[in-house]
């Protein structure tokens, strides 16, 4: 009896050790296949690389990027939630930010956003208020996958819609400080998914979007409401502040389209705030890059053909900067315009006419060196600090505004009369006798620096002024000299150096 009860210990120990040993070859074959697997995802995993296209030039230089994974580990899938990509040098390729990515999931499907907000979710929401960026979001149109890489190709669109307003004045010298626009179709406020484009509870219709700013209206000023879309027409108000005058005008928009841009061209003249047409594009192009704000605008600057300034004289370069308050001055053209000039003819007038510093010469020569040989009569002290009257053509500076007069006229002019150049010149106007003085002054200092930035052709020979001394008579001013003289006919031929108002 003992010995059977060996026997059958003995083949329990030896079942037993079977079983263990088959449940660790089971594990190892486990493992094994677990190796095969891992080693497989591993070879079948590709770089990850981005083509965005949009409509425009203006690409954003930092997206970000949110992979909805099918088939990745927890590990890709984490690096690929979120993360922002940048533009490389080549065309519109983007990639990771910090390190290259690679995935095994071949399925992911990609969306992008912008502008970039990091650690957001796929169907994370945030609450926007007025006013808004231009957001952008895209979703995958198709792909490309090589041995070593996985190339997605995305539309970048807008989840915006645009109320553009372009915005011209009859009097160029006004600046405005302040635009806003409400409507029963203009909501103010709202919940946004970044990855999807998807805008929810949207609400404050009716309240204003207000912008503030600083610009003078010496050319077209283009005012943009990004905001959100809206499927419905409805009724608008639009407000402008102008030299501290508020002005109003209301109008009906139709749909605001996700992507649209629906432009109004108004006009500011003396009888108020009026749109003259309006125009709708289906799809407006990406804009993502804004406009640097100068600090501090300074003498010696340059004015550029878009208007903006620049300190470094460069091929845009139209002017350069003579008079500033820091944000807004005069600026007089690098080189003088093409061919001779004359005034026009003798009834042709600004309607203001102006006497010379002692109201009986009609001519004198400015701060000439008592070497020369001119009459003490004819010699004029000149500083632009000096008050001279405004009645007086040397005491005065708005040639602005003499040029606003000698255009509103209507009528053909002929093309070497002074209106067809203000007519067709962008922002420019032809000086008065006191700014060609002044110009001349700083030409000529009586000490310190001349006057000669990189670029600027120095005036030289006889120059037109707008400022007339009869109705036949116009004031002119010799940078050879500094002859200034109120006997010269409309008629006679003479150059001219463009000023500018910023």
């Amino acid at each position: 009896m003992k010995a059977i009860v060996i026997y059958l210990i003995i083949c329990a120990m030896a079942v037993t050790a079977c079983m263990q040993k088959e449940n660790e070859e089971g594990k190892l074959r486990a493992i094994s296949a677990n190796e095969s697997v891992k080693e497989k995802w591993q070879r079948s995993r590709k770089s990850v690389e981005l083509e965005v296209t949009a409509k425009g030039e203006q690409m954003p230089m930092r997206i970000g990027v949110f992979a909805e994974s099918n088939e990745a580990t927890e590990e890709e899938s984490e690096s690929i939630n979120g993360i922002p990509f940048v533009r490389s040098k080549e065309g519109n390729a983007y990639r990771p930010e910090n390190s290259a990515i690679y995935t095994g999931d071949t399925a992911a499907i990609f969306r992008i956003s912008w502008p970039y907000m990091a650690k957001l979710k796929l169907s994370d929401t945030i609450n926007l208020d007025a006013p808004f960026d231009a957001w952008l979001y895209g979703i995958e149109t198709s792909r490309e996958i090589t041995d070593e890489k996985m190339k997605i190709k995305i539309g970048l669109q807008h989840s915006t819609s645009m109320v553009r307003l372009r915005l011209e004045s009859a009097d160029m010298r006004k600046i405005l400080t302040e635009t806003s626009l409400s409507g029963s179709n203009i909501y103010t406020a709202g919940d946004y998914v970044p990855y999807t484009g998807k805008w929810l509870n949207l609400r404050g219709a009716g309240n204003p979007i207000s912008l503030k700013m600083d610009k003078r209206m010496s050319r077209y000023q283009y005012i943009d409401f990004v905001i959100p879309p809206s499927p419905h027409a409805g009724d608008v108000k639009i407000a402008i502040k102008a030299d501290g005058e508020q002005y109003i005008v209301k109008t009906t928009l139709p749909r605001l389209g996700r992507g649209e841009m629906t432009q109004l061209n108004m006009e500011l003249a003396d009888d108020g705030l009026r749109i003259k047409s309006s125009w709708i594009e289906g799809e407006r192009g990406v804009e993502t890059e804004q406009a640097a704000c100068t600090d501090s605008i300074a003498e010696g600057d340059y004015l550029l053909s878009d208007g903006s300034t620049s300190r470094v004289y460069g091929k845009d370069a139209v002017a350069v900067v003579i008079e500033s308050d820091g944000r807004h001055g005069k600026a007089v053209a690098l080189k003088d315009t093409d061919g001779l000039i004359c005034f026009g003819k003798e009834k042709y007038s600004s309607g203001i006419l102006f006497t010379s510093v002692d109201k009986q010469k009609t001519e004198g020569y400015i701060n000439p060196t008592r070497a020369t040989s001119i009459d003490e009569q004819q010699r004029i002290v000149y500083t632009p600090t000096m008050a001279y009257p405004t009645d007086c053509a040397l005491g005065y500076t708005d040639g602005c505004l003499l040029s606003q007069k000698l255009q509103s006229q209507k009528k053909e002019w002929d093309k070497d009369e002074l209106g067809a150049y203000i007519n067709k010149t962008d922002a420019a106007y032809v000086p008065s006798l006191g700014e060609l003085a002044k110009l001349y002054y700083i030409l000529n200092p009586y000490k310190g620096e001349t006057f000669s930035p990189e670029g600027f052709s120095r005036p030289s020979g006889v120059y037109t002024s707008i400022s007339e001394s009869t109705e036949g008579r116009n004031y002119i001013m010799d940078f050879d000299t500094g002859l200034a003289s109120g006997n010269v006919s409309k008629k006679t031929r003479l150059r001219l150096r463009m000023f500018y108002l910023f």
